[in-house]
């Protein structure tokens, strides 16, 4: 059985009060996240994940027990033939990733495919859009997968798991559920996979699904949120959306955007072999100085192999952390101390920030792209973090 840590907790943020209350939880909340405020009408606050690596850094051993905790709960379902993961762009590509990687480490014989809802336009054949409706950027592409490996596991897929970092209403789900249920009707199984379910009533959700669904997380409560509006001079601007140019010249590599099967990505396979040479060849380019703390940097989609990256690290005896760059605007209060503001390193112009991170002397900062260089002018962060800048999808050495 999972502990309990049963809490009761108010929060007073600039925009106005959470009040939630946890009823399970595999670690205590303090411990998974902390509260932050948000520049948006329709959703004023902020779950600051402290083991997501996303707007807070985060250890990535502690990164790695989520990811095979969230793993083990799948496989203890049992599901039975073709199954696919599908993780929320931006935020959850990284968790995803990393659970679907926990599963083949545990269980290496399972034919699942892993995919991520994007942003990005290419060159390549759309399976379903999705729009996300309470988001500042709302629309999702989900590819169809590039292998004939992933193709053959999604036309024929039994299961389906959709994973983000948390559930609070469940529309999201729900979205992605039907339009999933469009492209592939075989679907017997639906499975809701977060780190924080906050869901007042699943069982009215599971009403609304075509399908029975079973909800897997490592907390589960529920919350109120009393809103207060910002005055009009208090909410900025922000450019949240690209111009859906198809990018297949920056991004010429697949990390999941087009799918990543069992077969692709086990233990001592050949694509995971290639994939552990790459990420050794890479570190190979870093200067680093033992005793320094080490700042890893994922960017916007791309977080599961800056992690890998971060976490070898750790394994060599630095001390490290991992964070990545986000879309989502956050006003600053309690748990986000600081914002860095730039534009993103995909050439939209989209304003992208850095949170709880700032330019600190004796700090090692690596900032891992994979989008091929060169950076847009606008893209100034390594500059501002004097960082040392890897690119996964091309070659270029440390600068």
């Amino acid at each position: 059985m999972s502990p309990s840590f049963a809490e009761v907790k108010t929060i007073d943020l600039p925009t106005g009060r959470l009040a939630l209350e946890v009823h399970r939880s595999d670690w205590p909340l303090a411990e998974l996240c902390g509260f932050s405020a948000r520049y948006n009408k329709a959703r004023g606050y902020l779950f600051v994940s402290k083991v997501l690596g996303k707007h807070y850094p985060a250890r990535p051993e502690a990164m790695e027990r989520v990811y095979g905790r969230l793993g083990a709960r799948l496989l203890a379902l049992k599901l039975s033939g073709p199954t696919v993961l599908v993780a929320m762009a931006e935020t959850a590509t990284g968790l995803g990733h990393g659970v679907f990687d926990a599963v083949q480490r545990q269980r290496p014989t399972l034919d699942w495919l892993f995919l991520h809802t994007t942003r990005y336009a290419l060159n390549h054949p759309v399976a379903f859009r999705l729009t996300e409706d309470h988001c500042h950027a709302r629309e999702h592409l989900v590819y169809e997968p590039l292998s004939e490996e992933g193709k053959g596991i999604l036309g024929a897929a039994r299961n389906v798991v959709f994973i983000d970092d948390e559930m609070s209403s469940g529309d999201t789900m729900l979205h992605l559920g039907r339009a999933f249920l469009r492209r592939v009707p075989g679907v017997r199984r639906m499975v809701l996979a977060s780190i924080k379910c906050w869901l007042d009533s699943p069982s009215r959700l599971r009403e609304n699904f075509p399908l029975p669904v079973e909800i897997v997380s490592l907390l589960e409560g529920n919350f109120s949120f009393t809103p207060i509006p910002l005055p009009e001079s208090e909410m900025p601007e922000f450019k949240s959306e690209g111009d859906w140019r198809q990018k297949d010249d920056i991004l010429p590599a697949n990390f999941g955007r087009l799918g990543l099967t069992s077969g692709e990505c086990l233990p001592g396979s050949a694509g995971a072999r290639a994939a552990e040479a790459r990420l050794r060849q890479l570190r190979d380019k870093l200067s680093l100085e033992r005793g320094k703390p080490v700042l890893v940097l994922g960017t916007g989609e791309f977080a599961y192999l800056p992690y890998r990256l971060a976490r070898l690290l750790e394994e060599e005896g630095f001390r490290v952390t991992f964070q990545s760059t986000t879309r989502t605007p956050v006003k600053p209060c309690l748990d986000i101390a600081r914002a860095l503001r730039f534009a993103d390193n995909y050439h939209d112009g989209i304003d992208n920030f850095l949170y709880n991170v700032s330019p600190e002397p004796g700090r090692q900062t690596i900032i891992c792209y994979e989008t091929r260089p060169p950076l847009p002018p606008g893209h100034d962060l390594p500059r501002i973090l004097g960082a040392q800048t890897l690119f996964f999808g091309g070659e270029t050495g440390a600068d």
